[in-house]
């Protein structure tokens, strides 16, 4: 989420590490605070997102308050596949009432979403929160990569994101695959880049 363009790098990599010591390496309570503060934020804008507003302005306001509260640096953190699933759901959730009294209808005495989570998605040209993370983790290691031969800097905050390796158990990339100490940043790294196609990390990186 950090702008690498613009800004004290430093701040950016104090913010890194805040996000992952702060948790002892745990996304769990930092998933929690993000919610309750997208829900703060909803509160404080819902009477526009609800409102009467063009719904082209409304959606722009969710996907740069809402959204970008939730998903604050969440990309530092290897999720499961439960609290992505979480994330999902409480994305689409609010992102249901934006579309008003047309997105739900009654049925057996209850009121009930007419639009499935794709169709909700579609319709607010919102990103899935797996694809926006996917999104957030290459551009940046693309930019930590073109930096690379320039500072030591982008070392740093490989350090921060892959944690403590034991280097006496091998390279972390063996010849056709992870070793078992390789971190789990960097397998998700890998993922990421088998999804648009590349894979990138040699052995003896």
């Amino acid at each position: 989420a950090a702008n690498f363009d613009g800004g004290d790098i430093r701040e950016i990599i104090r913010s890194i590490w805040e996000q992952q010591l702060t948790s002892d390496g745990k996304a769990a309570v930092q998933l929690q605070q993000r919610q309750q503060a997208a829900r703060q934020i909803f509160g404080l804008y819902g009477k526009f997102l609800t409102s009467r507003a063009p719904f082209r302005i409304r959606v722009l306001v969710f996907k740069a308050t809402f959204v970008a509260v939730l998903l604050q640096s969440i990309e530092t953190f290897v999720l499961t596949d439960a609290a992505l699933d979480s994330l999902e759901k409480f994305q689409v959730r609010f992102a249901r009432k934006i579309l008003g009294a047309a997105g739900f209808v009654f049925c057996d005495g209850k009121i009930v979403s007419q639009h499935s989570a794709d169709m909700v998605r579609e319709k607010l040209k919102l990103s899935t929160v797996r694809s926006a993370l996917c999104f957030r983790r290459l551009r940046w290691l693309r930019k930590l990569l073109i930096r690379e031969t320039s500072s030591e800097q982008p070392l740093l905050q490989l350090a921060v994101l892959f944690g403590k390796f034991d280097w006496d158990s091998g390279f972390p990339v063996e010849a056709d695959a992870f070793s078992d100490s390789a971190p789990s940043m960097l397998r998700l790294l890998q993922t990421d880049l088998e999804s648009i196609g590349l894979s990138v990390f040699q052995p003896c990186w």
